[in-house]
């Protein structure tokens, strides 16, 4: 390339909408503009001074410090070549590589995020005094309160169940508390509460069967899983929020905001520990697992799963039934209650 040579261009000067033909001189050292319908002389844009846009499509656009304003257009890829004879910057290897390094940069603190969430989210659980987590737990059952079944006989049943279930020590402190809501559900909420839906009460054909789903639930208070997906979400929003730039109030979590997080699926992990736990209990408290297997026949029979089980963080209703019936065994099992408490239960609410 010589450096006498010309490359055809638009010229804008900013103070008009129009662009103007010119012809471009580049040099290891500088850009010569010769524009057309232009008394002044030609401008000399330094290499330092200049900003080169990599972003329009077959076109790259210059501005320069120097000349506020001013913009400068030459079409790819032959102004590429000009550039590499003077050793100018690649703007589209530059661009690319910026890029690339975002990319990894971001890859890696993904990654990190991904990694600690979850050990971080655990050791912060752990420090959270048991006051803060059973008021906070108070709280959030307030909601349920025009709901909460006030019969004292299917009160009595539903705890004497769970007591089959339950450690000695659960015993004096877990809240089983049963709502009038037809969805078939049970969930654990903070400051050892289990709310046991009445629909799911009705849906099961044995007191064992609502046991067996006590056990599960009594497993995810005993392991904190409540307490670290509600800490986990809660780190996830902030770190949310502080890349978005406000951390005014990503420390505040209303009741509403706090059961909404808690109700958030549990892991996979999470779900097995809580199954094979909750089996556990069942064994130790002579509950016959076969009735939990029962119910996830039926729960899967009445609503099948159509979500691949490696992609559901439940396992699938169907697997979860193998592994109870695995977990039976021919023997003396004893009902958790017997019929008039059972009819008690199921029509007190």
């Amino acid at each position: 390339m010589n450096e006498g040579e010309f490359l055809s261009g638009s010229f804008t000067d900013g103070q008009r909408a129009v662009d103007y033909p010119c012809h471009v001189q580049i040099s290891a050292s500088e850009l010569i503009l010769f524009i057309e319908s232009s008394d002044s002389s030609p401008r000399r844009w330094a290499k330092d001074s200049v900003h080169i846009d990599s972003s329009f499509p077959g076109l790259l656009k210059f501005s320069s410090q120097s000349h506020p304003g001013e913009t400068l257009f030459l079409k790819r890829p032959i102004v590429d070549t000009y550039l590499l004879a003077h050793e100018w910057r690649r703007p589209s290897e530059s661009g690319a590589h910026s890029i690339w390094i975002f990319g990894c940069v971001l890859a890696v603190l993904l990654s990190l995020i991904y990694i600690s969430i979850d050990p971080l989210s655990r050791a912060i659980a752990a420090r959270i005094p048991a006051s803060a987590e059973a008021k906070l737990g108070s709280t959030m059952i307030a909601s349920f309160e025009s709901k909460q079944c006030k019969n004292n006989g299917a009160q009595m049943a539903i705890e004497k169940l769970a007591g089959r279930v339950m450690t000695k020590e659960e015993a004096g402190s877990v809240r089983i508390l049963i709502v009038q809501d037809e969805s078939v559900n049970a969930f654990a909420l903070p400051g050892k509460i289990v709310i046991v839906n009445y629909g799911l009460i009705k849906k099961a054909l044995h007191p064992d069967e609502v046991a067996g789903v006590l056990a599960h639930e009594l497993e995810h208070l005993s392991q904190r899983h409540v307490m670290n997906t509600l800490t986990r979400s809660l780190l996830l929003s902030a770190i949310w929020t502080l890349v978005l730039g406000d951390v005014s109030g990503f420390l505040i979590v209303d009741p509403d905001t706090a059961f909404r997080l808690v109700n958030i699926k549990f892991g996979r992990d999470q779900e097995l520990q809580a199954d094979a736990g909750g089996l556990g209990r069942m064994l130790r408290g002579n509950v016959d697992p076969m009735a939990l297997a029962h119910f996830f026949t039926s729960l899967e029979k009445s609503n099948p799963s159509k979500i691949p089980e490696f992609l559901s963080s439940h396992p699938k209703s169907t697997s979860r039934a193998d592994k109870a019936k695995k977990a039976s065994f021919k023997g003396s099992w004893r009902p958790v209650l017997d019929a008039q408490e059972w009819k008690v239960l199921r029509e007190g609410c």
